[in-house]
């Protein structure tokens, strides 16, 4: 998907033709990382192509997964944990919006760094072009201001989507990781209160509330079939008569 085009104009323009505009997006950008320069180490532009790859296209995608996954999930407190761990994770090495902030500040300055990068190179042909209007209108593209070189960006559809669903990820993901927490934190609480009330598996599943609080309990009819409580109560501890007691339904002798 394009985030954003760049269109040569001047003279420079010009003279490139069909080329001036061009269209760019992550992906592409990615591609370009190893042939931005000659003067540096090739192995240093991979680093940064795949450094740029993972934060930017990888880690935005699978944060968003596991998100999905500790909310929708019913998980045991060791799996919740560690899942837990490895949210927190991505959404630190998550850097979509970053490179969306950069991004908008670069193309803003791009026109001005770019004449910067000429210097005083065409200082001769403004001034020339400015000095002749008539030759300006021949060699320019219509509504070209008179100068060697000019770059305009702009934002195409592209930068809106991934720009609001980086905004959109970050309230959602320390919503999802501290609804997590909670239910950790009030299990953990749960199982120190009543550490022999556990099935054969081990803690019960949990699966997140919207409110982030207690996590689903276990079924009811199960928990009161093998002494566990329930979700609405806890069963009473089983008792056995004791020797002088009288059964109840079973009349002594001679009554």
């Amino acid at each position: 998907m394009t985030s954003f085009s760049i269109s040569i104009e001047g003279l420079v323009g010009s003279l490139v033709g069909a080329a001036a505009v061009s269209d760019w997006g992550v992906t592409s950008l990615v591609g370009q990382i190893p042939s931005v320069t000659h003067l540096t180490s090739p192995v240093l532009l991979d680093i940064l192509q795949v450094g740029f790859f993972l934060t930017c296209c990888v880690m935005p995608v699978l944060d968003a997964l596991l998100c999905a996954a500790l909310w929708a999930l019913p998980l045991r407190p060791a799996r919740l944990e560690a899942l837990v761990v490895a949210a927190e994770v991505g959404c630190a090495w998550s850097m979509l919006e970053v490179f969306a902030v950069i991004l908008l500040t670069s193309l803003l300055e791009l026109d001005q760094f770019a004449k910067f990068s000429l210097g005083h190179e065409c200082d001769a042909i403004n001034a020339l072009l400015q000095a002749y209007p008539a030759l300006a209108h021949a060699v320019l593209p219509p509504g070209s201001e008179p100068d060697c070189l000019g770059i305009v960006p702009a934002l195409q559809p592209g930068y809106a989507v991934f720009a609001a669903a980086a905004l959109l990820a970050i309230p959602l993901c320390l919503l999802v990781i501290h609804a997590a927490n909670n239910a950790l934190e009030q299990a953990a609480h749960h199982a120190s209160a009543k550490p022999k009330q556990h099935d054969a598996h081990g803690a019960s599943p949990l699966r997140l509330q919207p409110h982030g609080g207690m996590p689903m309990t276990p079924d009811p009819i199960a928990s009161f079939l093998d002494g566990t409580p329930g979700a609405t109560g806890s069963t009473a501890p089983r008792t056995t008569p004791s020797a002088g007691t009288r059964p109840l339904g079973r009349p002594l002798l001679g009554d």
